[in-house]
């Protein structure tokens, strides 16, 4: 008797396959969606405290000015 074609083969077929290609390939996207969601976050911050700077150094100037 041959065994039948039910889990036993389950790990091994396309469909398997292609669902844990898949499964990779999505937390690799969260990953990378978290990577830019902290790297745009970081370039925010480093965007304000240079504006901070400027105002701070275009204050003491119109100060220096006055």
């Amino acid at each position: 008797m041959g065994k039948a074609n039910g889990w036993d083969n389950h790990e091994d077929s396309f469909v398997e396959s292609l669902r844990r290609e898949l499964l990779a390939a999505q937390q690799i996207i969260l990953l990378l969606k978290e990577d830019l969601k902290q790297m745009t976050e970081a370039y925010y911050n480093v965007l304000d405290d240079e504006n901070k700077k400027k105002f701070k150094s275009a204050k003491y100037y119109k100060d220096m000015l006055n």
